[in-house]
């Protein structure tokens, strides 16, 4: 079993009991327990990726733990502002929950000017379930062994290289970054 896979299981148990602090937010509504009915958690993402299989995990861990349905709903669209803007409709009751990744805090926002939801100020986060680390890797015939020597590499032949990411997300941020030349603000 992969060492992410591993901390996503070690984050699951604190996912579970932040998610119990979600009944909190209900209020007196009623003598009924937390929870009383299908939980569901919306991804922003096509089925597969790493949130969505993050939140097929936890969703699993949920409705096993607390004997209920958890379904697990593929919003994609806009980065994951079709989901988010999905989420912040919902009654605020506990029972839809937004799978956020960092690029929805980070990146969405600047992404288009017509797109005016700020999720930051619509949602209150509940728990951190998974980290995911940047890797830069590159090709064996590629002659650099070191960052400082592709960043060498990149100003001598900037347009014979090119990079991979999963779209408008952190590292695609980090690509383009590097992309820049080292005297530009």
């Amino acid at each position: 079993m992969s060492r992410m896979l591993l901390r996503w299981k070690a984050r699951i148990p604190a996912a579970t009991i932040a998610l119990l602090g979600l009944a909190a937010m209900v209020g007196p509504a009623g003598a009924q327990a937390y929870p009383a009915r299908t939980i569901t958690i919306l991804v922003g993402y096509s089925a597969g990726g790493q949130a969505d299989a993050l939140a097929r995990i936890i969703g699993k861990q949920l409705g096993e733990t607390f004997k209920i349905s958890v379904v697990i709903e593929n919003k994609t669209g806009a980065n994951g502002m079709i989901a988010a803007q999905a989420a912040a409709r919902a009654e605020p009751d506990g029972y839809t929950v937004l799978m956020v990744t960092d690029a929805m805090l980070t990146i969405d926002p600047h992404l288009a000017s017509s797109n005016h939801f700020d999720l930051s100020k619509a949602m209150e986060p509940v728990v951190s379930v998974a980290w995911s680390p940047l890797l830069l890797a590159a090709a064996k015939d590629v002659p650099a062994n070191s960052v400082a020597e592709l960043v060498a590499l990149g100003k001598q032949k900037s347009q014979q290289l090119s990079f991979g990411s999963s779209g408008a997300s952190t590292p695609h941020l980090a690509g383009e970054t590097m992309r820049r030349p080292a005297d530009s603000p």
